[in-house]
Parts: C-alpha cells; sequence; structure tokens
C-alpha cells in the first residue's frame, strides 16, 4: 500500500458516517496492541481555539526539546497535517504504514460481523501506532468531536485535559445548551488528573467542577484579567501575563492571547507533575507558533486574511480582530458556510460593516448556494455577488478589489483550505 492507496481506504469509509463511541476504537486498539496505553497525552476539547491552544503547547514542548506527537482535524492543505511529530507533517510512507496495519485489524473486525471502523477511528488508530513507532515523548491530542464518545477519548494516560472555550456548535449531537455540551467536552477528563478551563460563563465552569469534584481531578482555571497588551500590530502581539514579562505571539486577535494564556496554564501543570520547561522555552514555543487559516494573512496587497471559524463565536473573534487593526474600514469579504451552521448570526454580526459580500456554494449534502446564503447576508449589506465556485469568487475578487481593500474569507476550515490554495495561486 502507497500512500495514495491509504487516502483512498480512508476517504472511501466516509459512507459509513460518524457513530459516536467507543466500542469500535477500543477494539481496533487492542487488536493493534493498544499503542495509546505508551504514550503520555495533553488531551484537548472545545469548540473553539482548540487547534491554536494545541499549537501553542506542542510548540512550547518541542522548544524544551521533547519529542512532541500532535494530532488535529481537519486539514487545511494536505491530509498529512493532521499527524505530525516535532510540527513536521507524517511522510507518506509512515502514513501508509500505519493505515495498512489499521485496515488489516479493521479488516478482521468487519469479517467478525461487527461494525466496521469510520474514518475518523480510522484516522485516530493510525496515529497512534505512528506515535508509539516513533516514541513520543508527549502527544498533543485534539477530540474530533464532543468528547466523551469521541475515538480520541480511548486514551487512558492523559497527563492534562484541556477545555478550550465552548459555544454552540454541532448541537445535534452534543446537546442544544452550553451545560449539555460542556458536559460531552468534560467526558475527556479522567480520574485524578489535571484540567485547564479557559475561563468562560459559569454555566459551563460549573458543569466542569462537579465532573472534577466526581473524578478527583485537579481544576485549574485559565484567568484573564491580568493579560496586558503592550504591543499590537498586524505582526502579532507582545504581552506580560502575571510574572512572566515581553511574551510574544504572532496568531492574530484578542482570542489568541487567551488561547497562550490556555498553554501556560497546562504548563504550569506538566511542571508540577515534575516535568521539565523552561521560561526560555515557553517564551520560544509560543513566539514559534503558527497556525494556518487562523486570521492568517495571505497576501499583503490587497490585504488578505483567511480565518477558518464558522459560528458566532468565531465571527464576533473576527469582527473585533478588524474593528481593532483596520477602524474604519469596511472590508470586501468572501463566505461560505454549511447550511447546518448558524450562519445567520454569522451574517448578521459580521456584514452590517461590510463593503462587499462575495457568497459562495458549499458542496456536499450539507452544502448551501450561495444565492441560498445571499438571501441573509443582503439582509446587512446591499452589495451581495453570489458565485457557484471559488474559482469564480476569487477570480471575481483579484479584478474587482483595489490594492487599498481588505478582503476577509471567512468559513469552515474545508471551505477556507480550498479557497486558501486558490488565492495563493491566483496572487502569486
Amino acid at each position: 500500500m502507497d500512500a495514495k492507496k491509504a487516502l483512498e481506504y480512508i476517504h472511501g469509509t466516509l459512507r459509513f458516517g460518524s457513530k459516536p463511541g467507543l466500542e469500535t476504537i477500543g477494539l481496533l486498539a487492542d487488536k493493534l496492541g493498544n499503542p495509546q496505553n505508551d504514550l503520555k497525552f495533553i488531551h484537548v476539547a472545545g469548540t473553539n481555539g482548540k487547534g491554536s491552544t494545541c499549537a501553542y503547547i506542542a510548540s512550547i514542548l518541542q522548544a524544551q526539546g521533547y519529542k512532541t506527537g500532535l494530532f488535529i482535524s481537519p486539514y487545511v492543505d494536505v491530509f498529512n497535517e493532521r499527524i505530525q511529530i516535532n510540527r513536521q507533517y507524517i511522510k507518506d510512507e509512515d502514513l501508509a504504514w500505519a493505515v495498512e496495519k489499521v485496515k488489516e485489524k479493521a479488516d478482521e473486525i468487519i469479517r467478525e460481523g461487527k461494525r466496521s471502523p469510520t474514518e475518523f477511528e480510522l484516522v485516530t488508530a493510525a496515529a497512534l501506532l505512528y506515535f508509539k513507532k516513533e516514541q513520543c515523548d508527549y502527544v498533543v491530542w485534539e477530540t474530533g468531536l464532543g468528547g466523551r464518545f469521541d475515538a480520541t477519548n480511548i486514551v487512558k494516560t492523559t497527563l492534562c485535559a484541556v477545555i478550550t472555550n465552548i459555544g454552540y456548535d454541532h448541537t445535534a449531537i452534543l446537546g442544544d445548551t452550553l451545560p449539555k455540551i460542556a458536559f460531552e467536552k468534560a467526558g475527556i477528563i479522567k480520574e485524578g488528573i489535571d484540567v485547564v478551563l479557559y475561563d468562560q460563563t459559569n454555566e459551563v465552569k460549573d458543569v466542569i467542577r462537579e465532573t472534577c469534584h466526581e473524578r478527583n481531578a485537579n481544576l485549574s482555571v485559565a484567568k484573564f484579567d491580568d493579560i496586558n497588551v503592550t504591543e499590537s500590530s498586524i505582526q502579532g502581539y507582545e504581552f506580560d501575563k502575571g510574572s512572566l514579562k515581553g511574551l510574544r505571539i504572532t496568531l492574530l486577535g484578542d482570542h489568541q492571547l487567551k488561547n497562550a494564556t490556555v498553554a501556560l496554564e497546562v504548563c504550569k501543570c506538566l511542571i508540577k507533575q515534575g516535568i521539565e520547561i523552561s521560561e526560555e522555552s515557553i517564551r520560544e514555543g509560543l513566539m514559534k507558533t503558527r497556525w494556518q487559516a487562523r486570521a492568517e494573512v495571505i497576501n499583503v496587497k490587497p490585504l488578505i486574511m483567511v480565518d477558518g471559524g464558522h459560528n458566532p463565536q468565531c465571527a464576533e473573534a473576527l469582527r473585533d480582530l478588524i474593528q481593532k487593526h483596520f477602524p474604519g474600514i469596511r472590508p470586501v469579504y468572501i463566505y461560505g458556510s454549511l447550511k447546518d451552521k448558524d450562519y445567520k448570526s454569522v451574517c448578521s454580526i459580521l456584514f452590517p460593516g461590510a463593503k462587499e459580500v462575495i457568497t459562495v456554494t458549499t458542496i456536499g449534502e450539507r452544502g448551501l448556494s450561495a444565492e441560498e446564503l445571499a438571501k441573509t447576508v443582503k439582509i446587512y449589506c446591499n452589495q451581495v455577488i453570489p458565485h457557484d465556485t471559488i474559482k469564480e469568487a476569487v477570480a471575481f475578487c483579484k479584478k474587482n478589489s483595489s490594492e487599498e481593500d481588505i478582503v476577509v474569507c471567512f468559513g469552515s476550515l474545508t471551505f477556507l483550505a480550498e479557497i486558501r490554495k486558490e488565492i495563493i495561486d491566483i496572487y502569486k
């Protein structure tokens, strides 16, 4: 099996959908020798900021010299992004090796008459095999959906569970209230471990506190009131946090200062456990953290930013970022949404201040047509141009925007992945 066939096999299992529960991934891991039991995890769940928080933590551990695995989803450019060691994507030959091993055991499960593993379960198992083979010191482990019944929750050797900002997303699966969603995320909390929580609403904190109490887990809430920003620009921020002065990050948005603070709190917990992490490594790790499609500037004239947010909280963070760095500017937006997302709220938050909105049709069963999306956008912005394809939308933008414009591409990461590539190709 080569990498091409490995990906064909993985993507071919999409037809099995997403089936929450740990029985199948548990059976698959067992047949593979339970590689997860030989690894140490920082397990991260939440609605917003999971990827960025994972990136900060992994970068700090790498700066300290630890061989650090990173498991994320979805990917932006290439599938191999989902499985990384020291921020190097898994090589094609390693991916093929891991997937072939996993397929052998998945086929056994099917022959036994049991449910076929889903795509996410297969990728999770492949990542575990690879991280064990490479003898990672630590693995930063992002959940796929929820936490309690997410395939990543097969792990039992968690050093620290991290809960990032929680909001309304995947409500059909996780629940339609914040406490219900928080309960699902809290499923990653294991008996007696350290837990770090992004400071947020009391109704969320109460659920996490109760879970920690039930499981004798040690809760630390990452507080943001002592963040002092000393320098702010489109290149990033310099800030003080408690006794740490002059920290620097390049990811944009006040929410990234908060995500970095969560990573600092995780470091405190790991240090208390006897894991060596120096202040120098913290500074270096934060400064070197990069994360694609999170308020990422990919062109200068015109300034083009891509952001993979897709819910109202993300829209508010993006609006605040634009108002902070580009006061008085009315951006041009390129926007595509899935029909099961709260795009109506997103439109009400972002587009009253827009110069123009280019809507784009998203594909698949959950896709939303550009024309249908435009109907909602027109409530808040008169200048709306629907396009069926990303290629058409980007070409229109290039033809009609000036070098002084600010262009913001916003939507789910799968939508952003394609639009990011198209912009880089057209504007290069």
